[in-house]
């Protein structure tokens, strides 16, 4: 029998998987709906790079809506029509009304992430324990999840809608259960003038929060937009390899996060976020170092997840703990900062591999990572409380 922690964990866990699922399942399916819609790859890039877009504005948007409304009602709405946009997406008769749903569930995709780690960090400071980097693993594991069903069901013939019904629709009927166990944190008007009148603007920790989770998240997404080109361009390696990259970064982050917290739990933010930054540079120094040997390399890459599997968590909860500091705009910054490293950096890099190589992006995510791994030292030391 489950206990009353155990049933709030799970409840939260349930809305870090709304934008995997969601996420996952459109894009595993966008080969077959850019053939039905007669959609070329540029247009296809532009139309996922709108969705981001989307996302960053509704991230903007959140601290107030959430001031108003609570985390708790504009989860639940944002979660359940994130499955609803993907069902549409898949229903599109025309590349018109397919970006307009794109667009949509972009919005509702952001809604939902900055909401979600505020009820993270709510979470973590009714039980006075470390729940974040589980709750995160949990959406790398829907996401995956998704993509593996979505295989199965594109391999039995299923058309997109077909797909997006089977897997959404379940989902979304658990979601107002669920949101029955989330934290209320709607303010009062006297709580709100307080906090207005103690914070005149948002402060340079969690800026600074922000700017290590922009630069890991660069470093995922040049393993996302890279990291397969640069295996296939190694001697000897296939495209069937080359596919393994991000499976293997990604599988080492999310199983690496089931057990981080526990990890903080014993030796503190500081260590675990220092250490998971050395990690992550050795794991790109592998990367780098030894082209001629694809099972090193991919254990680079592996090891790269792995040390940055705790980070984003770890800023997370840190920021959002800031005293006379809601949870919602720490949230909300950080995750502006995070989606913004992984939308916009990696593609800069196309214009420095012309010039140089593809072993570049990697190199400057080992920097990255060293930054980190120093930053973060000195930044949790210096903790507000």
């Amino acid at each position: 029998m489950l206990n009353k922690s155990s049933i709030q964990l799970l409840s939260v866990a349930y809305f870090f998987a709304a934008p995997g699922l969601s996420f996952s399942l459109l894009t595993s399916r966008m080969p077959a709906l850019s053939q039905r819609l007669g959609i070329d790859p540029a247009i296809v890039g532009l139309i996922l790079f709108c969705l981001g877009c989307s996302s960053l504005c509704a991230m903007a948007l959140t601290p107030k809506l959430t001031a108003k409304y609570s985390s708790k009602r504009l989860i639940t709405i944002a979660a359940l029509l994130c499955p609803l946009f993907v069902i549409l997406c898949g229903l599109s008769p025309n590349i018109y009304v397919f970006f307009v749903c794109v667009a949509a569930l972009g919005l509702s995709l952001g809604f939902v992430d900055v909401t979600m780690n505020v009820q993270g960090v709510l979470l973590e400071k009714a039980e006075n324990k470390s729940r974040l980097s589980f709750l995160h693993a949990v959406f790398a594991l829907a996401a995956a999840a998704a993509s593996f069903a979505s295989g199965l069901l594109t391999s039995l013939g299923a058309d997109p809608y077909l797909n997006f019904l089977i897997l959404g629709v379940p989902y979304a009927c658990f979601i107002p259960l669920a949101s029955k166990r989330l934290f209320d944190d709607k303010e009062s008007d006297e709580e709100k003038t307080e906090r207005t009148k103690s914070v005149k603007s948002v402060p340079l920790f969690i800026i600074f929060c922000g700017v290590f989770c922009l630069l890991a998240s660069e470093t995922e997404g040049v393993v996302v937009d890279w990291g397969s080109l640069y295996m296939a361009s190694l001697d000897g390696v296939s495209q069937a390899i080359a596919a393994l990259t991000f499976g293997f970064f990604s599988l080492a982050t999310a199983g690496c996060r089931l057990f981080c917290d526990r990890l903080r739990d014993n030796y503190g933010d500081k260590t675990i976020a220092a250490a998971g930054g050395v990690l992550s540079s050795l794991g790109g120094l592998l990367v780098v170092l030894t082209p001629s040997f694809p099972l090193l390399t991919l254990i680079g890459f592996a090891l790269l997840g792995a040390g940055l599997s705790p980070i984003v968590p770890i800023l997370f909860s840190a920021g959002g703990k800031v005293p006379g500091v809601s949870p919602a705009i720490a949230s909300s910054t950080i995750a502006l900062f995070n989606y913004g490293g992984m939308l916009f950096v990696p593609p800069l890099f196309g214009y420095i591999v012309q010039h140089t190589s593809l072993a570049m992006p990697f190199i400057c995510s080992i920097f990255s990572c060293l930054v980190i791994a120093v930053g973060c030292g000195v930044l949790l030391n210096k903790r507000p409380h």
